[in-house]
C-alpha cells in the first residue's frame, strides 16, 4: 500500500470512527524477502523445495513513526512421503496502531503432471483470524463519540486462502486468493445499538518467478509480483537475488510508487540462514520520508532433509531418498527418456500377453526336429566333440511359419522367460530356425541343451532340441 495512503486511512479512521461504522486499513502486510520463502504469498508453493522449512519473518515498517506497524509471521512447509502432495503451517501477528491481528492457518497442496515437463499446483488453505481494536489509543475530539467503546475488543473468524502455481523447469507463474471469505468482525454495544464493524478485504496475488544460472554456482533469482486490493491502488512490484552456491546472496527490489530495498543474506550452516532487508520510500517529498522512516525486515530460516523413522531400514531410507530424487528429475524433465522406456516395457509385456489360448495348442506343435530335407544342414551329434571352432546354435523349432514363429517366441519369453532369435536358414530355402543362444565350443552347446531339458521346455515343443552346425 503507498504509505501516504495508508496515513489518510488511518486518520480518517481516528477521526470518523462512530459515523462512518466502518473500517479498512493495511491489513496483511506484503513481505520484501518473499523471493526466499515465496510461500507467504502463495500456498500452493507449499513443498516446492526437497528440505523441509521454517521460517520466521519479522518487519517493523515505518520505524521513525509514532506506533508504527510491527508484523510477525511464522511459517513451514514440506513434502509427505509422496512428493505430490505436501503441507504448510503458518501463524502471523500484526500490529498496527488500534489494530492487532493473530492468526494461524493450514495448508494443503497437491501437484499434478499435465505433460512431460509441465506441473500445475493447487492448494488451499484454511485457519483462524483474531482481530483485536484497542479503543483505549483513539483519542477523539468529543469523547462522548467514544463512551460506549471502551478497553480491547477481540472477535475471532474464519479465513481461507486459495492459490494455484504453473511450474515450467525453472519458470513459475503463481495466482492466489487471500481472505476468500472476507470475513467481518462486529463489535457492537447492545446499550445503545451502535456497533463497528472491521472487514478484512479480499486480496488477490499473481506472481512470476524464473530461476537462471548464470556462472558455476551463480544463480540469478527474479520475481514479478503484482497485487489487488479492494478499494486499494493496483501494486507492482519487481526483486532479484544474485545467489551464490546457496551460501549468500544479495539483491533488491522496487514497488511502483511505494517503496523499494535491498537485501542481503547468508547461510550459517546447511541448515540455518540469515537474511536483512532494507526497505525505503521512493515517493513523496523529503519530509514526508523522514517522517516516516525507513522499514526494517529480517527473516530467520531452518532447513533440514526429511528423513524415515528411526525404526526403518537402510534400505527403505535410500529407497525414499531415490523417490525424492526421481521426483525432483522429473519436475526438471530429466525423466522423459526413463519414462518412455518404461512404456515400451509396458508394451512388451502387454504384447507378451496378446496371444489367444487358443492359439497355444497349434505353436506348440511347431516342431523342432532335425530338418533332413534341406541340403546342407549339419547337426551336431550329442556327445560329440570337435576341436575346430565353429558356430553352433542350439534350435528350439524349425518351420516355415514366420508369423507363428514371433507368436511362439512370446509363449516361451511369457511361459518359461526364455528369450529366443529367429535365423533363416542361409540355403535355397524358406526355413527359419528359432535358437535360444550360439557358441563356439560344442561342449558349451551341449550344456545349453541340458539346461532347456531341465526347463522342461519338451513341454512346449514335438521333438528334442538339437544343435546346428554352421
Amino acid at each position: 500500500m503507498n504509505p501516504l495512503m495508508k496515513l489518510k486511512i488511518f486518520f480518517l479512521i481516528l477521526h470518523s470512527l462512530f459515523f462512518i461504522l466502518h473500517s479498512s486499513a493495511q491489513q496483511m502486510p506484503t513481505y520484501s524477502q518473499n523471493i526466499l520463502n515465496p510461500y507467504l504469498l502463495n500456498p500452493a508453493y507449499a513443498g516446492e523445495s526437497s528440505y523441509m522449512n521454517v521460517f520466521l519473518h519479522a518487519r517493523n515498517e515505518f520505524s521513525d513513526m509514532p506506533n508504527s506497524p510491527e508484523s510477525y509471521m511464522l511459517t513451514m512447509d514440506g513434502n509427505f512421503s509422496n512428493p505430490k502432495f505436501a503441507f504448510g503451517v503458518s501463524a502471523f501477528n500484526n500490529i498496527e496502531a488500534i489494530f492487532k491481528n493473530m492468526g494461524i492457518s493450514a495448508s494443503y497442496r497437491y501437484k499434478l503432471q499435465i505433460a512431460d515437463i509441465h506441473f500445475v499446483s493447487l492448494a488451499i488453505s484454511g485457519g483462524i483470524v483474531q482481530n483485536s481494536i484497542d479503543f483505549s489509543k483513539i483519542i477523539a475530539a468529543d469523547p462522548t463519540e467514544i463512551s460506549d467503546f471502551k478497553g480491547v475488543e477481540t472477535r475471532f473468524n474464519p479465513n481461507i486462502d486459495f492459490g494455484i502455481l504453473y511450474q515450467l523447469k525453472n519458470f513459475r507463474a503463481g495466482f492466489s486468493i487471500h481472505n476468500l471469505t472476507s470475513p467481518t468482525y462486529k463489535y457492537e454495544q447492545t446499550q445503545n445499538e451502535q456497533y463497528l464493524s472491521y472487514r478484512l478485504m479480499r486480496s488477490l496475488r499473481f506472481t512470476l518467478a524464473y530461476e537462471q544460472p548464470l556462472y558455476e554456482e551463480l544463480r540469478l533469482d527474479a520475481m514479478l509480483l503484482s497485487q489487488s486490493v479492494q478499494g486499494l491502488p493496483f501494486e507492482v512490484g519487481a526483486s532479484a537475488n544474485f545467489n551464490y552456491g546457496d551460501k549468500f546472496w544479495i539483491g533488491g527490489g522496487y514497488r511502483l510508487e511505494t517503496d523499494a530495498f535491498v537485501m542481503a543474506g547468508i547461510r550459517v550452516s546447511d541448515q540455518l540462514m540469515f537474511s536483512y532487508c532494507y526497505n525505503f520510500i521512493a515517493s513523496g517529498d523529503a519530509a514526508h520520508r523522514a517522517y516516516l522512516g525507513a522499514t526494517h525486515e529480517v527473516a530467520l530460516g531452518f532447513r533440514w532433509q526429511r528423513q524415515s523413522g528411526k525404526n526403518k531400514s537402510k534400505d527403505k531410507n535410500l529407497n525414499e531418498d531415490i523417490k525424492q530424487l526421481r521426483y525432483m528429475l522429473e519436475s526438471q524433465g530429466e525423466e522423459i527418456d526413463r519414462l518412455k522406456q518404461e512404456n515400451e516395457e509396458i508394451k512388451r509385456k502387454q504384447e507378451l500377453y496378446s496371444i489367444d489360448n487358443s492359439k497355444i495348442d497349434s505353436l506348440i506343435a511347431l516342431r523342432a526336429h532335425r530338418i533332413n530335407t534341406i541340403p546342407d544342414v549339419k547337426v551336431m551329434e550329442e556327445n560329440a566333440k570337435d576341436s575346430t571352432p565353429q558356430a553352433y546354435y542350439v534350435i528350439v523349432a524349425a518351420g516355415q511359419d514366420l508369423l507363428g514363429f514371433k507368436d511362439f517366441q512370446k509363449l516361451l519369453l511369457r511361459e518359461l522367460s526364455l528369450e529366443t532369435s529367429l535365423m533363416p536358414f542361409e540355403g535355397n530355402s524358406t526355413y527359419y530356425f528359432l535358437y535360444t543362444g550360439h557358441f563356439v565350443k560344442p561342449e558349451d552347446a551341449q550344456a545349453e541343451v541340458k539346461r532347456l531339458r531341465k526347463m522342461k521346455i519338451n513341454n512346449y515343443i514335438i521333438g528334442e532340441v538339437w544343435v546346428y552346425k554352421k
